[in-house]
């Protein structure tokens, strides 16, 4: 059940109910030592119900049932030379469904505009449909070269009735079909003096693939996010790491005219032990960086709403183990 109030009026409340079943399978044949095939299948079933008793507002008496059942197959091809090394191909289908947040339980938001000829804003959709697609990679997996341990992927999926968050609608839709291809590179190594260093970047190419905005890239979906790391590591009583994430080329708008801010920021991290307690602290955006996490265009008023990031801030905390 869920309730949602603005401006201490009731403005939504139901009932919603999820039933989720899945059975999967899976086989692995050696036709000789190195090379490997994969196979596998997920069968899926998903049945919402959903009956809502206060819209907007205003008293309904209605019920919303979905039902989605399907099968996934995914397979994969390996060659595996050593322990040190891996090459490897994959191909799936594949099933995500709307949250019941997407569905149902976004809060509304009510117009208090006189100029504006809508009295709410319902941000949820209970007719969302789960999105499915189409996942390709080939990627390799190294470890012990020069201390370096890695793995790198390049993918495409093809997704179909994505869900996103739209403008003209101010709210989740299925926005058709979309593809995301790009690239990902993970590395770390062990340094000396109990150092480890780390890094990783994405690179992602997520585009329309249909509708009046087909090429454009996704709002709110980062083309390139990366990042890095370095920790310290004194036996088993001290530990410390120094980290840094960022992305950049992202819009707020389905038209790809309101870009939002390339960012980048860092956190300190640490952890003392003694005996049975340990003590953790965090530092989060250490340099005190002002930037947005994300942003939407909104329909209302025509300008850019931003999320901004906290300031500085840090979480202190204390474990003790009674064993």
């Amino acid at each position: 059940s869920y309730t949602e109030s603005a401006s201490d009026i009731l403005a939504k409340e139901g009932e919603a109910d999820r039933t989720f079943v899945s059975a999967y399978t899976q086989g692995i044949y050696y036709p000789l030592p190195e090379f490997y095939l994969s196979f596998g299948a997920r069968l899926e079933n998903l049945s919402n119900n959903h009956k809502p008793t206060v819209v907007n507002a205003q008293e309904v008496d209605d019920e919303i049932n979905t039902d989605n059942s399907s099968l996934y197959p995914r397979f994969s091809v390996g060659y595996m030379p050593n322990e040190h090394f891996t090459i490897y191909a994959s191909a799936a289908r594949t099933f995500k469904a709307p949250t019941l947040v997407h569905l149902y339980d976004a809060a509304p938001i009510r117009n208090i505009d006189p100029m504006i000829p809508i009295d709410w804003v319902d941000i949820s959709n209970a007719t969302l449909e789960p999105m499915t697609g189409t996942n390709l990679e080939i990627g390799t997996k190294f470890s012990g070269a020069s201390g370096i341990d890695g793995n790198i992927t390049i993918y495409s999926y093809y997704l179909k009735n994505e869900i996103d968050f739209v403008n003209a609608t101010f709210s989740y839709q299925n926005i058709g079909k979309s593809r995301h291809s790009g690239a990902e590179l993970s590395l770390s190594r062990e340094l000396p003096n109990n150092l480890k260093a780390g890094f990783d970047l994405n690179y992602n190419e997520a585009t329309f693939e249909d509708g009046d905005y087909e090429g454009n890239q996704l709002n709110g979906v980062p083309k390139v996010t990366y990042s890095a790391s370095l920790g310290w590591r004194h036996k088993s009583v001290l530990e410390l790491n120094l980290s840094g994430n960022g992305l950049s080329d992202i819009w707020a708008d389905q038209e790809n005219k309101t870009p939002l801010d390339n960012w980048f920021a860092l956190t300190l991290s640490g952890r003392a032990n003694y005996q049975r307690a340990s003590l953790y602290l965090t530092i989060n955006n250490l340099l005190d960086k002002e930037y947005e996490l994300s942003g939407y265009m909104d329909p209302l008023v025509g300008q850019a709403r931003y999320y901004p990031a906290a300031g500085r801030n840090f979480m202190l905390s204390v474990a003790v183990s009674l064993m």
